[in-house]
């Protein structure tokens, strides 16, 4: 389950605020102007009805906008296998600018480079997240392959941006704290943390394994 886009989120509170003012408005216009006169019923449906058209447009596109954020988080991002070829092309590169001198160390930078594609290849995708690494707070996803792991950010109508790379083999471990997962990382024996929530339970024990593989 996604959370709410905040426009989507906005324009709900709006179009329900707009049924409500015009059903006490409604009310209030149609009372008689003295104790004895009739409750003008006119007055009050003709706010009523109006409110509530008005009220579902905004509800309307509130739903519009939530299932396309729904449908946005569910498509695989592409940038990721963007940048593999990126690297993949860089490294290609490399090797054919090498001179004949080096050709040994030229097949081995080229095992490498096969290793690595191999492990983007079979990266595992969790969306879905919402994600804090220091003080920043966002909506994103990981991608997680056999050697490291990618954190992405997501915002409505954006690209997603990679915040974060973390290599499985720096992770000391994971711990949680309420619904947050606690990814305890040491790179150059320097300590830092990252953790993430999913509203999907069964990905914390998925995460938790993969994350922890290398460490093992």
């Amino acid at each position: 389950m996604n959370s709410r886009n905040i426009f989507s989120t906005i324009l709900l509170v709006i179009g329900g605020l707009e049924i409500l003012v015009a059903f006490i408005i409604g009310i209030a216009w149609g009372q008689p102007e003295s104790n004895y006169g009739a409750h003008n019923w006119s007055i009050t449906l003709w706010w009523w009805i109006g409110g509530f058209i008005s009220g579902m447009v905004f509800i309307g596109f509130s739903e519009v906008i939530h299932l396309l954020q729904k449908i946005y988080d569910k498509i695989p991002a592409g940038n990721a296998g963007n940048q593999s070829n990126t690297h993949t092309f860089s490294a290609t590169n490399k090797v054919e600018s090498m001179t004949t001198n080096s050709i040994e160390h030229s097949q081995v930078e080229e095992v490498e480079v096969d290793e690595k594609e191999k492990a983007l290849v079979s990266a595992k995708q969790f969306n879905g997240l919402t994600i804090k690494i220091g003080e920043q707070k966002f909506s994103g996803y990981f991608l997680i392959s056999e050697l490291q792991i990618e954190i992405y950010k997501k915002a409505f109508a954006e690209p997603p941006k990679l915040m974060k790379t973390v290599s499985l083999q720096d992770i000391n471990g994971v711990s949680k704290n309420g619904e947050y997962l606690i990814v305890e990382v040491n790179e150059n024996e320097t300590i830092s943390h990252f953790s993430f929530k999913t509203h999907t339970v069964f990905d914390y024990q998925k995460i938790a394994d993969l994350l922890t593989m290398k460490s093992k």
